[in-house]
């Protein structure tokens, strides 16, 4: 749903809220108690608000008059810039630039925090542990009476503009954080003479701290900071609170977060004034939670925040070799989902990303099912009744307490022989399979199978299941790094397929990001694709007809296919071997086979439509159909949105289905699509931690939830 910001005033802003609410807006951040910002449908008719319009009636006080002078500055730039092409965002560490610094990448800081820390009192009760609900913000701009410690009116306006840029995109980035920032501004005057001599985070902070913290009616020291803050947080009724100084007096380094409170330098180091946005909002993370990734900050993988989430994104970190743009890692207005989970939005480790599944037994059970993991790591379903012709829940590690929790990503559900099998990666690593036989469930666990156990490896990734030639091939990405199959043909046995011969010492390792593989038929061959270490798409495939393993690897066999960032997906089309990938430059790739002509060739989805229509860059992996005789390939967009890029037999076509069913929850996770019934049906994991589905039923588009 497409949103639009306005800058709206009130004489009653409860009852304005109630309103906003009401017609699915957001308030965003509320200056004083007269003039605030709200984000609304785009296309709503804010004429029709009752308590709230887009001009004040009355004469503004001078903190309201300055706030929208500095606003409606700040939405004149934004059109501005919204003409000039963007640039790639900076690392904060890139040469010839200093990056923030908090407690957890600068020592002296850390220790100097820790130090004075053992002195303050506080009540208990936290004050910024997630970046969520109402946030009091106390804003304190310092300036000096000696020279070069003074702000010009349009400084001063130019500093409100940016700490406004990077509040509301804190404050609608995810909505359903309902975040709003409650600003409390102070513009202060200090006669405090500039100590040039400072060398320490504490001896230049105290020459402007301490006499603003003073004439503001607080102790010197951080003392005053805590007592400041736990007073705006109950004056103003919020959730949270933290205050932030801003001022041109020498600081031991530009930026910094520590505590309930932020210290910023008006020249901003190499950055600039006009980029105060991304610092505050940078170190506002900090305040709320998210750690740093960039790689001079010496950040690892450990949890970070409330919800402990691990860092992934971080350029330390092992376990992701093409870290997001994110808010953490460079200075671009965009967080990646690790730092969302930091401050306590969505947690990406818990994963309800639907797998959809047909199976039926006689008379006793249904067709269709949406299979997921929990929150509290279980696998459900929600099964579609034949019998009553209603959707039924049920959590299927409660069915059979001995089954393993959940970890990772999706299950998958197949039917084989008669029995519908949903495997997962379990909490010990091993692949779990709760099955039902037709009159009942069961549990197995394949690593301890007779001629599999103790010799099948734990697993790291999802597995992927095959019957191929009435044999059923269970593949994991596994903690080599190597794609391990478990295979029933008659006999339980364990193959590694790196270790095969005639691929053995050609086959590259999995990506340590994610291995998790992708298997089909195709020519009666089995081909086993993965993202492999030097991120491009391997293939493992066995030949049925002249009995032999054989690798391929598919970028090599093309020229132009760039560099994979995810996992692919493969779907035969018209005979078509067609392999589908996220790429670096976040856009949808298709590396295919022609049988035809025995050709592979290399397409790009993304580039394949010009103009207006051009779809945007993708923040998840693709998922693939066939639908009416059109090749459909849906995947999670920039934006959070469902985008679709066919071929509808002759031309390039694209869809946004949030587009089309504006009232779609927004993405939190790749969709999943299938052909049911000629209706064809994206399934989601939304922004509301329920499972989405955005259906064409033939004839018109249309939507349904269901809350889990």
């Amino acid at each position: 749903m497409k949103i639009k910001s306005y800058l709206l005033f009130t004489e009653n802003f409860t009852k304005a809220l109630e309103e906003i609410e009401a017609a699915g807006g957001h308030v965003t951040q509320k200056f004083t108690d007269i003039v605030f910002v709200a984000d609304l449908p785009d296309g709503f008719a804010v004429k029709k608000l009752e308590y709230a319009a887009t001009k004040s009636t009355d004469k503004l006080d001078d903190v309201s008059a300055l706030m929208v002078k500095a606003w409606k500055g700040l939405q004149t730039k934004q059109r501005a810039a919204a003409k000039t092409p963007i640039e790639e965002p900076i690392p904060w560490d890139a040469e010839g630039f200093q990056h923030p610094r908090n407690p957890d990448n600068d020592e002296e800081l850390r220790k100097e925090f820790e130090k004075l820390k053992k002195t303050l009192k506080i009540t208990g009760t936290p004050t910024s542990e997630t970046l969520t609900g109402s946030i009091a913000l106390g804003l304190i701009i310092v300036i000096g009476t000696a020279s070069g410690l003074g702000f010009s009116d349009a400084e001063t306006r130019l500093v409100l503009q940016q700490v406004m840029e990077g509040c509301q995109f804190l404050a609608s980035a995810y909505p359903p954080a309902n975040v709003t920032f409650i600003y409390q501004p102070h513009i202060l005057t200090i006669d405090a003479a500039p100590n040039a001599q400072c060398n320490s985070f504490e001896s230049c902070e105290a020459v402007f701290r301490d006499p603003a913290l003073v004439q503001l009616g607080y102790a010197k020291g951080l003392q005053g900071c805590v007592n400041f803050v736990e007073e705006l947080r109950k004056k103003k009724k919020t959730r949270w609170a933290y205050m932030a100084f801003i001022t041109k007096y020498k600081l031991a380094h530009f930026a910094y977060a520590g505590g309930v409170r932020i210290c910023m330098q008006y020249a901003n180091d190499g950055w600039g004034p006009n980029q105060i946005s991304t610092v505050f909002a940078h170190e506002t993370c900090h305040v709320f939670g998210a750690a740093d990734e960039y790689r001079s900050s010496k950040c690892t993988c450990k949890k970070q925040g409330l919800n402990q989430v691990p860092n992934n994104n971080c350029e330390n970190c092992s376990r992701l070799s093409v870290p997001e743009s994110c808010l953490m890692l460079n200075n671009s207005l965009s967080l990646c989902p690790w730092s969302r989970g930091q401050i306590g939005w969505v947690d990406p480790t818990i994963h309800v990303g639907p797998f959809w599944a047909e199976y039926s037994a006689p008379k006793s059970y249904s067709s269709h099912h949406l299979l997921y993991r929990t929150g509290s790591n279980t696998l459900a379903e929600i099964s579609y009744r034949h019998i009553n012709q209603s959707w039924e829940y049920v959590d299927l590690n409660t069915t059979l307490p001995d089954a393993p929790l959940m970890q990772g990503e999706n299950p998958f559900s197949l039917v084989y022989k008669s029995q519908f099998h949903n495997l997962y990666r379990d909490e010990n690593n091993q692949i779990s399979d709760i099955l039902y036989d037709g009159t009942q469930w069961q549990y197995q666990k394949l690593n301890d199978k007779v001629g599999v156990k103790g010799k099948a490896p734990l697993a790291q990734g999802t597995p992927f299941c095959l019957d191929y030639f009435s044999q059923l091939h269970t593949m994991y990405w596994d903690e080599n790094n190597k794609i391990s199959d478990i295979l029933s043909a008659g006999s339980w046995q364990y193959q590694n397929l790196n270790d095969k011969e005639g691929v053995k010492g050609k086959a590259p390792l999995a990506n340590s990001a994610n291995g998790t593989p992708f298997s089909v038929e195709y020519y009666e061959q089995h081909h086993t694709l993965y993202w492999d270490e030097n991120k491009k798409i391997s293939d493992i495939l066995y030949n049925h007809h002249g009995g032999y393993w054989q690798y391929q690897n598919l970028n090599d066999s093309v020229t132009g296919a760039p560099l994979a960032k995810g996992r692919p997906f493969s779907v035969i089309y018209y005979n078509q071997h067609h392999t589908l990938y996220r790429d670096v430059n976040r856009k949808i790739s298709d590396i295919l086979y022609n049988p035809y002509g025995r050709y592979w060739q290399y397409q790009n989805l993304n580039d394949a439509l010009k103009g207006k229509d051009k779809p945007p860059l993708a923040s998840g992996d693709p998922f693939s159909v066939v639908y009416n005789k059109q090749h459909h390939t849906f995947y999670w967009a920039a934006g959070d949105t469902i985008e679709d890029i066919y071929w509808d037999g002759s031309n390039w076509q694209h869809l946004n289905l949030h587009n089309l069913i504006p009232a779609a929850p927004l993405v939190a996770y790749n969709p999943f699509s299938v052909v049911y019934n000629s209706q064809l049906h994206t399934f989601y994991k939304d922004v509301n931690n329920d499972i989405s589905d955005i259906y064409f039923d033939g004839s018109t588009w249309q939507m349904r939830t269901w809350v889990v």
